[in-house]
């Protein structure tokens, strides 16, 4: 439903007036020292990796904090388990709730963000683009959203890059036109959407001839990928080229199912380019063996930090940009965070 020295966007919205912005050091931490964050933070799945590795992260940010107190809860892909788990976190004495939902409706988000109200508690939402109804309905509400068609435009230069410099190797029939299967979230998804729009726009402005053999929605997940991948293998033996996948998830799975038939095992002649998203561990981990060609990396690091700040203006009713470097634009916070490509030859 995430990495050259470049910077991918996170917008952040806030549903705050902001005057007199300026930029701060993160370092001036005096402010977040006297303040406790308890908070509560429902993902969608610890099965999902991306989910795994940003659980982790914020775990291990939480160590280095004396303030901070992270309780995590997962909806385990299920939204009646997920509205059970929203229901019950009202009950707590939590003062921020950090929630990643599945599929969520404009009735439920109002229905979250008045109850929120009613107590006082502050909120952060993921990959959510508000209207501007609810946008306004409360003053301690972020929603930060990842600018994805960067990260897909970032994810077709890895790929541009990989055909310009291994043509010969990549180019299985010789005929200068990449083809390739992508690999989505979802159809209905508009983060997987600019995702892949993104990524082909990309390949097509870097003078690159395509032909998509075939697209499938993986549901971000890795081990559907790579049953979508073993079909689309069978199907296409000997023409697959490259696999684009939505996010690395999806792309680990892609390269289980290839290596299964003896691909991506280090024979060069028996290679098929794969591409994904996040920058996961297990996907750097592929990349620097040579059996995955790169991945867009998100510095988890850089987003802890970020949510800690934000989340601490809002619970404490300060400026919302005190020691954060964000600014407005477009009547939107925007969150510059540092993404890069990360390959074998490329780690930034």
């Amino acid at each position: 439903m995430k990495l050259l020295k470049k910077a991918i966007t996170f917008l952040i919205t806030l549903s705050v007036a902001i005057n007199n912005i300026q930029y701060t050091s993160l370092a001036n931490t005096n402010f977040y020292r006297q303040n406790e964050i308890n908070a509560g933070i429902l993902l969608y799945s610890f099965e999902d990796l991306y989910m795994n590795n940003l659980k982790q992260n914020l775990e291990r940010f939480q160590k280095t904090k004396n303030n901070v107190n992270f309780t995590f809860f997962s909806s385990n892909d299920n939204q009646a388990t997920q509205n059970e788990i929203l229901d019950s976190l009202f009950t707590h004495d939590y003062n921020l709730l950090m929630l990643y939902l599945i599929y969520p409706t404009k009735d439920q988000l109002t229905d979250i963000i008045n109850k929120a109200k009613q107590k006082n508690i502050s909120l952060i939402f993921f990959d959510i683009d508000p209207s501007e109804v609810i946008r306004n309905s409360y003053d301690k509400i972020a929603f930060f959203i990842t600018d994805s068609k960067k990260l897909g435009s970032l994810q077709g230069e890895i790929l541009a890059n990989e055909w310009n410099e291994n043509k010969a190797i990549l180019d299985k029939n010789n005929d200068d036109i990449l083809q390739y299967i992508l690999l989505k979230g979802t159809t209905n998804s508009d983060v997987s959407t600019e995702r892949s729009n993104s990524v082909i726009e990309k390949l097509k402005d870097s003078g690159i001839n395509l032909r998509e053999l075939a697209t499938v929605d993986a549901f971000w997940d890795k081990d559907f990928a790579e049953s979508a991948t073993d079909s689309l293998y069978l199907k296409y033996d000997g023409t697959i080229e490259a696999i684009i996948s939505n996010n690395d998830a999806m792309a680990i799975g892609a390269v289980a199912s290839l290596q299964k038939h003896g691909y991506n095992k280090g024979d060069p002649s028996k290679y098929i380019s794969v591409v994904g998203i996040d920058g996961l561990k297990e996907a750097k981990e592929l990349v620097d063996k040579g059996m995955m060609t790169g991945t867009v990396n998100q510095d988890l690091d850089i987003l802890a930090d970020s949510l800690y700040s934000v989340g601490t203006n809002l619970i404490y009713n300060a400026d919302s940009l005190k020691n954060v470097p964000y600014k407005l634009v477009n009547g939107k916070i925007v969150v510059t965070l540092p993404y890069s490509i990360y390959t074998k030859t490329i780690k930034e």
